[in-house]
């Protein structure tokens, strides 16, 4: 770029004037930039140049071009506008034709990428980016991202920050793209340490080249020329599997005591024994502030609804409420308590606060209930837990608040009234650590240090699912996804559980996450469920991607074990899913019995009343219809309008029954009975058209129904092979294929058609596999 442009002093005394508006900063080249960080600047000169979107779209576009070197070598100016003001006599007087000319933009200056002498062209590594984003131009902007060439340069110039920014404002702009991004971002979080290491410059090819072949650092890694892959050694037999985390951030000098997320999700913040809060940025890991106070370790923080806030608890028994913008307290410190506060959270108005406290040779167990604003406590403090209470929250409606301790119990408690509620004291043998609600409000999930977790109804106080075997070593904390489908837990096992429904169970299927070193004392999901933070022993704060977390590949990932709890015998409500079933394998059996050719299915008509759907929803089991049967399994179809439920006993032969929802407001629903299995159904699926019945039994077989058009002549069609009992079917998407799953550990593909096998047995299980389905195809 030319160097004179202005009279020397014009500069000179605007730099000074504007210096507290003004950072500098300098490029390769040798040459200092200037750049407006004043927001107000920034805001007017967007308002005053480029007050329309498209405007301001095609000025990020000339940028773009200018960055990328579109213009290198040709003459200035690029329009004619602006020809007709910089080329009047005497304007650049002394300026030749060699200044007006484009400089080139090379990634780098001098020397080589990956070695300490190389001279980065940070212009380019700083501007481009911004402006491919803001010219919505998502091929270049993703190809540059995910480069490894453009992500070594931005290191080397000390912009690694900027790039995880980059990487996450991409991802939001560009969704259909946001898997490959997402994969550079992860690759960069957990490798952060390394790629900042200045003493290793090219750090940034070698990591790059470890990754799995089929990740999109590796493969762009080994499209690099030969000079920038000389001193990289290449991994042979390396793990050829994504892992899940994506950020470790190692701010705190001590074990980590619990995290959070801001509401827009831009922020996290956590706190420490180091008696320190930090917030940090989620995108980055660059800390946004330490908030210093508390005098003895920090126990718990929560945001306030509008972000603006945030609340701490201490061991020193005060609360502490922050300014985030201003990184100060907003007023002295809340004290009451008489013990160490162990919990602190808002409601979700943000209008009340709860602390709760208890500890070794202190009998404080109380819960308190503050004004926010004022931090004037509200009515009486609440007494009724006979141990310290570890965990207190907010319904949605700020009306209740749920709370569980060290004496085993979980009790509700009215806000307006401060009386106490309800006590659930049955189940839970340990500590209650963790409590947390569902999206909406209907289930409350409890954690334990008996190592379980239970969901109970929220209103009622009833067990909906649980308890389940959650950690071997205690479960520290519990959090729904805002999505409402998924459940993540933290234990003493150092491990983090995703739990996703399955066949009607809401912990029906679990990912274990590992990479803590020592317990997992807190997890959180972001607003949008995306991502998990999990804070821990080994003072770090983790962030998991919670979408790879749960991919159908699980298996493959290191770190990450997958498996399905196929036990429990409850339903979720089936608008949630496509597929709902119910199974239980309580009484399972492995009885070699008839391999006879069924015939024609017999056709019974059977009622299905609204108070047997109900039975079956909440205690697998009805009286009216199946009599003293089970009902295993339970399966709506895709159209919505058509039930299918499958009961048997032990050593009784199954039946299904096919239901149609004639009239939603007709109590009696009339429907068909489909026999032939000589042992009991276990598994129910319809076909994505709703016009095909997949039944796995425990007489080894799956059968084939068809049930179009409500027809009375049913046909089923059997698939021998197994040499256990079937345990679940699902149809492949587009209906020509089905997949069974059995007690001989082994997977076997049917057509749909003729019955026969696609393929040899897939036989790599080690024990009974209980759960499968086809992962649903990409749009």
């Amino acid at each position: 770029p030319p160097t004179r442009v202005m009279p020397p002093l014009l500069p000179t005394r605007v730099l000074s004037d504007l210096q507290p508006y003004l950072s500098r900063r300098g490029d390769g080249s040798g040459f200092s930039l200037v750049c407006w960080y004043h927001r107000q600047f920034w805001e007017t000169a967007e308002a005053c140049y480029v007050p329309e979107q498209r405007t301001r779209i095609k000025r990020h576009k000339e940028m773009r071009d200018y960055f990328s070197g579109k213009w290198a070598g040709t003459k200035k100016p690029y329009n004619l506008w602006l020809a007709e003001r910089v080329q009047r006599p005497g304007f650049f007087p002394t300026e030749t034709e060699g200044d007006r000319h484009v400089t080139f933009q090379p990634l780098v200056l001098q020397g080589q990428l990956g070695t300490t002498g190389a001279m980065i062209n940070t212009r380019r590594v700083h501007e481009l980016m911004h402006h491919l984003i803001g010219a919505h131009d998502e091929d270049f902007a993703v190809s540059e991202l995910c480069s490894v060439e453009y992500i070594a340069a931005k290191f080397q110039s000390g912009a690694g920050a900027m790039l995880l920014a980059e990487l996450a404002a991409a991802r939001l702009s560009f969704p259909e793209s946001s898997l490959a991004v997402g994969q550079v971002k992860s690759f960069i979080g957990r490798r952060l340490d390394r790629l900042l290491s200045p003493a290793a410059p090219n750090a940034t090819f070698q990591l790059a080249i470890q990754e799995p072949d089929k990740s999109v650092p590796s493969r762009n890694a080994q499209m690099l020329g030969a000079n920038l892959l000389k001193y990289v050694i290449r991994w042979i037999n390396k793990p050829q599997s994504l892992e899940p985390c994506i950020l470790t951030i190692s701010e705190h000098e001590g074990r980590v005591n619990q995290v959070c997320w801001s509401p827009d999700g831009l922020l996290l913040a956590s706190v420490s024994d180091d008696c320190s809060i930090k917030i940090c940025n989620a995108s980055t890991g660059e800390e946004f502030c330490t908030l210093k106070g508390h005098g003895d370790p920090v126990t718990s923080v929560a945001f306030k609804n509008d972000g603006s806030t945030i609340v701490s608890g201490s061991w020193d028994k005060t609360l502490r409420l922050w300014d985030v913008k201003l990184g100060k307290e907003t007023q002295f410190p809340i004290t009451g308590h008489t013990a160490t506060i162990n919990v602190a959270a808002f409601s979700n108005d943000g209008v009340m606060l709860a602390s709760a406290s208890g500890s070794p040779g202190h009998s404080d167990y109380s819960i308190r209930l503050w004004y926010a604003g004022t931090g004037q406590p509200i009515g009486n403090p609440l007494h009724g837990h006979t141990g310290a209470v570890f965990t207190v929250v907010f319904d949605n409606t700020g009306n209740m608040l749920a709370s569980g301790g060290a004496d085993c119990t979980i009790r509700l408690w009215s806000t307006r009234n401060c009386v106490q509620l309800k006590l659930f004291d049955q189940l839970h043998t340990d500590s209650v650590m963790s409590l947390s609600y569902s999206p909406d409000g209907a289930f409350l999930a409890s954690a334990s240090l008996d190592n379980t977790i239970i969901i109970w109804n929220a209103s009622g106080g009833n067990l909906m699912f649980g308890p389940t075997l959650a950690h071997s070593n205690g479960v520290n904390s519990v959090a729904f996804a805002p999505s409402g489908s998924l459940l993540a837990s933290g234990g003493g096992d150092n491990m983090i559980k995703v739990w996703s429904p399955v066949r009607g169970s809401p912990l029906g299927r679990q990912v274990e996450l590992s990479g803590h070193k020592y317990p997992v004392t807190s997890v959180a999901f972001s607003p949008d469920s995306s991502t998990i933070a999990s804070g821990g022993d080994d003072a770090t704060v983790r962030l998991w991607d919670a979408t790879l977390a749960i991919s159908d590949k699980q298996d493959s990932i290191p770190g990450v074990n997958g498996s399905a709890d196929a036990s429990s015998n409850f339903l979720m409500r089936p608008s949630s899913f496509t597929r709902t079933k119910s199974q239980s394998f309580s009484d399972r059996t492995a009885s070699d019995d008839q391999d006879k050719v069924p015939k024609t299915p017999e056709i019974k008509p059977s009622v299905l009343t609204q108070e047997d759907l109900q039975q079956i929803a909440t205690t697998g089991q009805q009286s009216s219809h199946h009599l003293v049967e089970t009902c295993l399994s339970i399966a709506f179809s895709p159209c919505g309008n058509v039930l299918a439920s499958a009961s048997g006993t032990v050593f009784g032969k199954g039946s299904a029954d096919v239901i149609e929802f004639r009239d939603p407001k007709d109590a009696t629903l009339s429907g068909i009975q489909l026999k032939g299995h000589q042992r009991a159904i276990a598994a129910l699926c319809f076909s994505s058209d709703s016009q095909l019945i997949a039944s796995g039994s425990w007489d080894k077989t799956v059968r084939l129904w068809n049930v179009s058009d409500n027809s009375v002549q049913l046909d089923a069609s059997l698939m021998r092979g197994h040499e256990g009992a079937v345990s679940d079917v699902d149809f492949s998407p587009d209906c020509q294929t089905i997949a069974s799953v059995s007690e001989d550990r082994s997977l076997r593909l049917w057509n749909t058609t003729t019955g026969a096998q696609r393929t040899s047995p897939l036989s790599k299980h080690s024990d009974w596999v209980r759960i499968l389905f086809f992962r649903a195809p990409m749009h």
